[in-house]
């Protein structure tokens, strides 16, 4: 997997996690 988008994906996760505490 490429660095750049393993980091997207890392990034995609981290923010789903921050909005579901949010809500």
């Amino acid at each position: 997997m490429q660095p750049k988008l393993a980091e997207k994906i890392i990034n995609f996760h981290e923010n789903a996690r921050h909005s579901e505490v949010l809500n």
